[in-house]
């Protein structure tokens, strides 16, 4: 058994052994002899769309459609709905495969959009170019998908704005699924009004 005392003398030396450890790494660190892995560098840093900093995200922010709508009056509708997706079951490793992505200005003043090539290899477009759409002008933008491996790749295609420096951007999601089993259920059902002993049925 240990008495009180021996866990107080035994507390005090742990103390003091972080302590010495402590102030050797401090000592390392200001003499340049860092520890390779210490958490020196720090982390970088990208410009938010309100035009403040925030840590950098392996994922990047995907606006809603209805969000970027109402910050940027812009639509960019694939095949599948927002965005691109190649559906599972619909490619293979090895081939080639086309989708067009609408942008079209649905708001009320000129936009000028380029957009940024996407970082995997899989995805390719055409050279990126100023794009000026005048309100209700929309335009068709192919994106290639060459698939290297049977996974489900997941990117996104940057739109800039280029009116103004601090005019910010966003993302548009571009994916490609595989074939999985799943389910899809909605928050809640609204049956209205439903007399009594009677059934309803609702399709989803």
């Amino acid at each position: 058994a240990i008495s009180r005392g021996g866990c107080a003398r035994y507390r005090t030396q742990a103390l003091a052994f972080g302590s010495e450890e402590l102030r050797s790494a401090r000592s390392d660190t200001n003499s340049g002899n860092r520890p390779k892995g210490s958490w020196t560098t720090r982390p970088k840093m990208t410009t938010a769309f309100n035009g403040t900093t925030e840590a950098w995200s392996a994922k990047p922010l995907i606006l809603s459609r209805i969000e970027r709508v109402r910050r940027y009056g812009i639509e960019c509708i694939g095949p599948h709905g927002d965005g691109i997706c190649f559906l599972g079951g619909k490619w293979e490793v090895g081939g080639e495969y086309v989708q067009k992505l609408t942008v079209k200005n649905v708001g009320s003043k000129m936009r000028k959009l380029k957009y940024k090539l996407p970082e995997m290899p899989c995805f390719s477009m055409i050279f990126p170019e100023r794009i000026d759409l005048p309100p209700g002008a929309l335009v068709d933008i192919e994106v290639v998908f060459r698939p290297l491996e049977l996974e489900v790749y997941d990117e996104t295609i940057y739109f800039k704005i280029c009116e103004f420096e601090d005019s910010g951007g966003f993302h548009v999601p571009c994916k490609a699924l595989i074939s999985t089993l799943q389910c899809s259920v909605p928050k809640g059902l609204d049956f209205g009004l439903c007399p009594t002993n009677e059934v309803m049925q609702y399709a989803f």
